[in-house]
């Protein structure tokens, strides 16, 4: 069984209230794969706030109450009456069939598609507060009276008050064009304000990595893609929340060195000693941290020249492949006196996996 994955690998991504709408009626088949691979990841949490699940109990009562509308006219034989359904949608008192009728069988729906969204996809949104003892009064009143959302939450908020979470890396997915054009606007300058930071949006229609542009809300089902550009999207998002941290990727080891070296491509500018390391699967297979006794020390470049002066900042020195020599490190790996077995060498000597400063180093 793999360890717990650190804090500072794990990426938080927030839903917006019509993700989870588009999740549970499946509306979108690459959506769909993308949360769920998403959900499958250790190195992800799915959150959302309390308040979009609050938008979402209100906007599918609504859909609930139109859909039983729609039911009973045409089991009936008859054709709905589509401008009295939306005349008395938000009043939820439609004469030919009085929202009180059917809310039973509406709580029952949305209380098991909120199971859903807490159970299988395993969404946490206990971490961006909206106290329970708010939110339970609230979600009844919703559900079992005609009161909107908007009503309640005025009505609970009164009696209420807490404070958000602060988040210092949050990953937010929407469909609302308005929405995203206007946190793309905006240079950050009112969260700097707030001490808050800036999360990092991204329009299903426009998901960009690497130069690949996916959009999540076609009708075109393309499964290999999406694993795979999930796959990307996590690590760039690890090494963009880690880039103080980041510091290159896996290289190969001379074949007379295996089993004993971490090799790797320093990206960079500078590389510090006495270091504790962490090794990032480029498939997320697993995070390998390297913590030994004071750290790791006597980091070597080029071809085995010890470095003297910490930090070291590369001197570019390309050999006849136009290779910068300079920023090949390596270092010995020993874990209580011993290198370390095949399985865990085999874990940090896979080419092009990531590594980064274990941020335990500076405490």
């Amino acid at each position: 069984m793999n360890p717990p994955i650190d804090d500072n690998f794990r990426i938080k991504i927030a839903l917006d209230t019509q993700i989870l709408a588009y999740w549970i009626d499946r509306t979108y088949p690459n959506l769909s794969l993308f949360i769920e691979e998403l959900s499958k990841s250790p190195f992800v949490d799915i959150v959302c706030s309390r308040f979009a699940i609050y938008e979402f109990v209100g906007i599918r009562k609504v859909e609930h109450y139109l859909r039983c509308l729609v039911y009973k006219t045409t089991k009936n034989g008859a054709i709905p009456n589509f401008s009295s359904a939306l005349k008395y949608k938000n009043e939820f008192d439609n004469p030919e069939i009085r929202y009180l009728e059917v809310s039973s069988e509406i709580k029952e729906k949305i209380e098991e598609e909120l199971k859903q969204i807490d159970n299988l996809l395993d969404v946490d949104y206990h971490t961006l507060t909206f106290p329970n003892r708010l939110w339970e009064p609230h979600q009844d009143l919703v559900l079992s009276t005609r009161m909107s959302k908007e009503d309640s939450l005025l009505l609970m908020s009164s009696i209420f008050n807490d404070e958000f979470k602060e988040e210092d890396y949050l990953v937010l997915l929407t469909n609302d064009g308005q929405f995203y054009r206007s946190i793309q606007d905006e240079s950050g300058e009112i969260f700097q304000k707030h001490n808050l930071t800036k999360p990092k949006v991204y329009s299903l229609k426009e998901m960009n990595i690497e130069g690949t542009t996916i959009n999540l809300v076609s009708d075109k089902k393309e499964e290999e893609i999406i694993k795979d550009f999930t796959t990307k999207f996590i690590l760039e998002r690890i090494k963009e929340k880690n880039q103080k941290l980041y510091i290159g990727k896996v290289k190969p080891c001379p074949k007379t060195y295996k089993g004993k070296l971490l090799c790797f491509g320093l990206e960079a500018d500078t590389l510090g000693n006495n270091l504790y390391l962490s090794v990032l699967s480029k498939n997320l297979e697993y995070l390998y941290n390297i913590k030994v006794k004071g750290g790791l020390t006597n980091f070597r470049y080029g071809k085995g020249n010890e470095i003297e002066d910490y930090p070291y900042s590369p001197i570019e020195n390309k050999n006849d492949k136009g290779e910068d020599i300079s920023r090949n490190i390596s270092v010995e790996i020993k874990e209580n006196g011993d290198y370390l077995s095949e399985e865990d060498y085999s874990k940090i000597s896979q080419t092009g996996d990531l590594v980064f400063i274990h941020p335990d180093t500076f405490n």
